[in-house]
């Protein structure tokens, strides 16, 4: 029996009496043209009985699209094993969305139509999933539960694939997982499923089966038996592992039914194999799933942080995206046959096909119905089967189609639960009372429409561009007071919303001949028609080309014509004219535009420390907060390797992961000039600076290289503007000497020293414990590991400074809330260079406790990346730590030519399990102190092990220090 014109079949409606009996009647003769009935004496005598069994099950309902008639129809007559066995088989025959057909006849059906319960649903579907992907060697299944019975949905199961991974809602709109699943896995959430504490793109979704007549029953999917397969390339084998993609071994469509002879069933999920381009082209590089092209691109070194995919041209857009899209499918394709995970890829499945609906047209003088939008593989052309095009639109009964509800709306009516899923108030969506009251309040403000007609897509991304950046500035500036509305195209903006405080920002590209776009035509007419006047403030960015002079940004003119014309009023900037013959898209321009329309909208951020009182400038510096210390020792030979250095602090106290703040001093013979030059000697008090010394001032914290910072002190001098202007810009050690003595005599001491340029302290990660140097009886002492810079302030002192030494330091406190929430847990710990100092000094602080028996400290992860002549300091460091079973793994890279960077070893197999176990499951903390580069690179790898964003999951727990070489 072949149905057309109905639609999209569906199971679930009901059906009358004689269409039942005809299907199936016409069910029994394709069985005995399969040999299934092996005679016509047979299929009568099949047919009458099956006739006789309708009759008996004959039942009044009243369909649910019908509010007054009920319909005579009939309960599900039984169908052998054999016979249901061949009907399954059939309906995959005759599935017009799929690919590998010609695999039909080895479809094994488990007959499960005995099972009434929704727990014994799952059992047996988990049990009959691993039997049949068989570690996987998958063997295609379908798993049949009972058909529908007049008047009820029949058996149910929720999930549109068995196999899936979960999507949560995240604040800023995103979503952390699938998103195809976001709905799903709110109502198994609300139905009692309790996610993974630590979530992520990768936590697969428990089933859901839903007996008729019963609850719905979950059931986690055992993933030892279904283990996800990691998505690795042979070529790209580094940037693929730091993408960490992955997916399911296989697909297990579970929404669909099968409608044999007349009969529905509704729960009948099938599993089968992977063809390549289902996960990479789609499930994986789809914008609105899992979104990876671009993460492969920026992997791949395609493009570099500084470049914006989007901000380029389009036919160079494309080429990245179709260059990472060949590459990810090559990887899935690879990753599979690697796991040992059947799957098939897009070219020997399209000619596999072409093949057997050739052969099926050469028997039965037609072709296979074919759906060319779905079984065409993604990549176009390329794959011959595109261009064989589809077959008649019919569908041959038996086939496989949707059920008519939906289980999770079935569910809800069931139990009279509310329709709509909403999510958690933390997620970032509100429910639709929260959102009312919040479109209220910035209603109430002036609000920012932005808009773009174009007959292409560059006014679109420009919008979109436009559109973020100024959302950036009003978050920064102004968040409660303005709002920015979404991108539209031009014909759908609100005119008759439109308010005298608001503003209407168009980005309008030309048609032929300078006309305006179709998708702002209308907007345009309405202007000119409109009999009220339209009170909003506007601006005009349009994106023309000079090339056709004649037209040149044709549509933006005849806008800001209209507009002016009806009362809108212009910006200062009416009419930005971009000309994409300079650069297309326009990016420069639209900076510039949009510089121009944060001005005129006050959007601009202002540093607040930029202006001010001068002379109130000089009390930056606290000197009664530093305390003198000296220097006790120094280790290492290399005057351009890593240096220990051992300072005595006297009675100053410290927290591990502590910092010093320290002043360079100067040098003694340039002081005592300076105090000469001020007709100073040394002793005189100096009040605004907590009554230090003009020596120790001019010591310990006056900058000798910059000029003063103001010259008010000097107003009672008559001087030439040529001596004003050495004195504001020669280094004030210098400006001074051209003041004669008794100008200087004249002049108020406080005002010139409150006039000096104060040094910048430089900051150093504490390297030691306290505790641990008290067990040594070197309370007061603390150590620094300082990387040496040529010609570098603090380098010179460090490399010069005698025992004894003497310098100010003022020590913070960093880190306490950080070791408090690691205490007794793992910790991950990543260090490049000089960023040792605080590793050590956790590690010390995690032996103190290990001697006193405090907590337990043989879990802590170390990875250390060093340059080879520090390789003797490094093993030093490191040696107490591991003798005492502080550190459970240790890592190290010296620098190479190869490159190769100690993070990457995170990627290695048994690192990346303990590692990933440590954080998801023991509650593990990191602590990161590298160069901007390293930690980002390390951010990125355990991000990719964790499947997502590392430091966003962890948050107080993931403590980084991102360190600049002092100088």
């Amino acid at each position: 029996m072949v149905k057309t014109g109905d639609g999209e079949p569906r199971v679930g409606r009901t059906k009358t009496v004689p269409t039942i009996k005809d299907e199936a009647n016409d069910f029994l003769r394709q069985l005995r043209q399969a040999e299934v009935i092996k005679s016509d004496h047979q299929l009568a005598c099949r047919s009458a009985e099956v006739v006789r069994e309708i009759d008996t099950n004959t039942v009044e309902v009243q369909p649910s699209t019908s509010r007054n008639t009920a319909v005579k129809t009939a309960g599900p007559w039984f169908q052998s094993y054999e016979e249901l066995q061949h009907g399954v088989r059939l309906a995959w025959l005759h599935a017009p969305k799929c690919i590998m057909r010609s695999e039909y006849q080895s479809l094994r059906l488990f007959d499960f139509r005995h099972v009434e319960s929704s727990i014994e649903m799952g059992k047996v579907l988990l049990e009959g999933l691993v039997e049949s992907f068989n570690h996987g060697d998958i063997a295609p299944a379908v798993y049949v539960f009972p058909p529908r019975q007049p008047g009820t949905r029949g058996p149910m199961i929720w999930n549109g694939q068995l196999l899936s991974f979960a999507g949560y809602p995240q604040e800023d709109g995103s979503v952390l997982g699938d998103p195809a699943n976001v709905k799903l896995t709110q109502a198994i959430i609300e139905l009692g499923w309790q996610p993974p504490e630590f979530r992520s793109r990768w936590d697969l979704l428990p089933i859901v089966t839903m007996a008729e007549g019963d609850e719905p029953a979950i059931f986690e999917v055992p993933q030892e038996h279904f283990p996800l397969v990691c998505i690795e390339h042979p070529k790209y084998s580094l940037p693929f592992q730091k993408l960490g993609l992955k997916w399911v071994p296989a697909p297990a469509l579970s929404r669909l039914g099968f409608d044999i002879g007349g009969v529905e069933y509704t729960a009948t999920p099938f599993i089968g194999w992977f063809m390549d381009a289902e996960i990479a082209v789609r499930d994986l590089a789809d914008s609105f799933r899992y979104n990876a092209l671009p993460d492969v691109i920026r992997a791949l070194g395609w493009l570099d942080s500084s470049q914006s995919l989007e901000a380029l041209p389009e036919h160079e857009r494309l080429l990245l995206l179709s260059r990472a899209q060949a590459e990810l499918n090559f990887a899935v394709y690879h990753s599979f046959r690697q796991a040992g995970v059947r799957m098939t890829d897009s070219m020997s499945a399209s000619a596999i096909f072409s093949q057997f609906d050739d052969e099926y047209s050469s028997q039965h003088g037609y072709r296979l119905p074919s759906n060319p939008y779905w079984l065409a593989p993604p990549q176009g052309s390329i794959i011959p089967l595109w261009h064989r095009g589809g077959a008649p639109n019919y569908n041959p009964s038996p086939l496989i189609c949707k059920h008519v509800q939906d289980p999770v709306n079935a569910w809800r009516r069931e139990n009279r639960c509310p329709f709509a899923i909403g999510f958690a108030k933390d997620s970032g969506y509100a429910s639709s009372g929260d959102s009312a009251s919040e479109s209220d309040v910035l209603e109430s403000g002036p609000a920012i429409h932005i808009a773009y007609c174009s007959t292409a897509t560059t006014a679109k991304k420009l919008a979109t561009k436009l559109h973020d950046s100024l959302a950036d500035a009003v978050h920064a500036t102004c968040p409660t007071e303005r709002s920015v509305k979404s991108v539209v195209c031009l014909n759908d903006v609100p005119i008759q919303d439109l308010r005298a405080q608001d503003t209407l920002l168009i980005i309008a590209s030309s048609a032929h001949e300078g006309s305006v776009p179709l998708n702002g035509a209308r907007f345009l007419a309405s202007v000119r028609a409109g009999s009220a006047s339209i009170r909003a403030q506007f601006s005009v960015f349009g994106n023309g080309d000079t090339t056709y002079a004649d037209t040149y940004n044709g549509a933006a003119q005849s806008i800001v014509a209209a507009l002016t014309r009806h009362g809108a009023q212009p910006l200062e900037t009416k009419l930005f004219a971009a000309d994409t013959a300079i650069q297309n898209p326009p990016w420069r321009a639209l900076e510039e535009w949009l510089c121009q329309i944060k001005q005129d909208l006050e959007l601009e951020e202002y540093d607040s420390d930029s202006s001010g009182d001068l002379s109130s400038s000089s009390d930056d510096v606290q000197t009664d907060s530093f305390s003198t210390a000296r220097v006790v020792s120094k280790v290492g030979n290399d005057p351009t390797g890593l240096q220990q250095v051992t300072i005595s602090v006297k009675e100053l106290s410290h927290e591990p992961l502590s910092h010093l703040k320290l002043h360079v001093p100067n040098e003694g013979n340039a002081v005592r000039n300076a105090l000469r030059a001020l007709g100073l000697k040394g002793g005189e008090i100096v009040s605004r600076f907590q009554k230090s010394t003009a020596f120790a001032f001019l010591t310990n914290f006056a900058d000798f290289d910059r000029p003063f910072k103001h010259i008010s002190w000097a107003s009672p001098l008559e001087l030439g503007e040529s001596e004003r202007q050495l004195l504001t810009s020669l280094p004030w050690p210098k400006a001074v000497k051209i003041l004669r003595k008794e100008q200087r005599l004249a002049c108020n001491l406080e005002g010139i020293i409150a006039a000096l340029p104060t040094s910048v302290p430089r900051t150093y990660s504490i390297a030691s414990s306290q505790d641990l140097m008290s067990r040594r009886n070197r309370t007061n002492h603390l150590d620094l590991v300082i990387q040496p810079r040529v010609g570098g302030k603090a380098s010179e002192f460090f490399r010069k400074a005698k025992f004894g030494q003497q310098l100010v330091v003022r020590i913070s406190s960093s880190g306490t809330e950080w070791l408090t929430g690691s205490r007794g847990k793992p910790v991950i710990c990543f260090a490049t260079g000089s960023g040792l100092a605080p590793i050590r000094s956790f590690l010390q602080h995690r032996l103190h406790e290990h001697i006193d028996g405090k907590t337990r400290s043989d879990n802590v992860t170390l990875l250390l990346g060093y340059h080879g002549k520090d390789a003797e300091m490094i093993a030093r460091a490191v040696q107490p730590f591991l003798s005492a079973g502080i550190v459970d793994t240790l890592l190290m890279t010296p620098s190479n030519a190869e490159k190769a960077r100690v993070q990457d070893k995170l990627l290695d197999e048994r690192v990346r399990q303990a590692v990933g176990n440590k954080i998801r499951f023991e509650g593990a903390s990191v602590l990161v102190c590298a160069g901007v580069e390293a930690a980002e690179d390390f951010a990125g790898n355990l991000s990719a092990i964790v499947g997502r964003d590392v430091r966003e999951a962890l948050g107080q727990r993931y403590m980084q220090e991102v360190f600049e070489p002092a100088v």
